[in-house]
C-alpha cells in the first residue's frame, strides 16, 4: 500500500507528497516537515491542526509517486505551494487524456454534460465541456467534484493511462 496526499492549507495553497508509510507517522503531527522550511514555516503560520488533509490510497509506491506528480504540475505547487521540487517521475497523462476518461466515462454511464454539472452543483455545462475538451484550468476541488459524480477515482487515471 501506498499513498499519495495532499495538505491543504487556509490560505488555499497546496503541499502534495506520497509515502510508503501510514500517512499520519509519515506527518507526525506536522514535525515531519521539519526539515523543510517552506513546510515548516506555513505549519507555523497557520498551525497544524488548520492543515486539512486529503489522502489517496494506491497500490504501488511507483503509482503513488506518478498521482504525487500529475497533482504537482497541475495544482503548480511549487510556484504557488509549499512544495520546493519535482520527483524525478514524470507523469504521463495530458489534459487531453484526462478529458478523454471523463467523457469515456460519463458516457458509460449514460449521462449528458448538463448532468453532470447539475450533479456537481453547476448551472450550465460550460465546465464539463471545458475538462472534456482538455482545459484543465478550474480549481482541483472542482476537478475532485467531477470526478465524485462519476465515480472516478485517482488509480481509474492511472488504469487508464496503462490502456493506451
Amino acid at each position: 500500500m501506498a499513498y499519495t496526499y495532499l495538505h491543504k492549507f487556509p490560505n488555499g495553497k497546496f503541499y502534495v507528497g506520497s509515502t510508503s508509510l501510514n500517512p499520519t507517522k509519515r506527518y507526525q503531527a506536522g514535525h515531519g516537515y521539519d526539515s523543510q522550511q517552506k513546510m515548516k514555516e506555513a505549519i507555523e503560520q497557520f498551525g497544524w491542526d488548520n492543515v486539512e488533509h486529503i489522502e489517496f490510497a494506491l497500490t504501488n509506491m511507483a503509482d503513488a509517486e506518478r498521482l504525487e506528480t500529475f497533482l504537482i504540475n497541475e495544482l503548480h505547487t511549487i510556484e504557488d505551494g509549499y512544495n520546493t521540487f519535482k520527483k524525478a517521475q514524470a507523469v504521463n497523462m495530458s489534459a487531453l487524456q484526462l478529458g478523454n476518461l471523463i467523457k469515456e466515462k460519463r458516457k458509460k454511464l449514460r449521462l449528458t454534460q448538463e448532468e453532470v454539472a447539475r450533479l456537481c452543483g453547476y448551472s450550465d455545462k460550460s465546465m464539463i465541456s471545458h475538462l472534456e475538451s482538455g482545459g484543465l484550468n478550474i480549481p482541483f476541488e472542482k476537478l475532485v467534484s467531477v470526478m465524485n459524480v462519476l465515480c472516478l477515482t485517482f488509480e481509474d487515471l492511472h488504469l487508464f493511462l496503462s490502456q493506451e
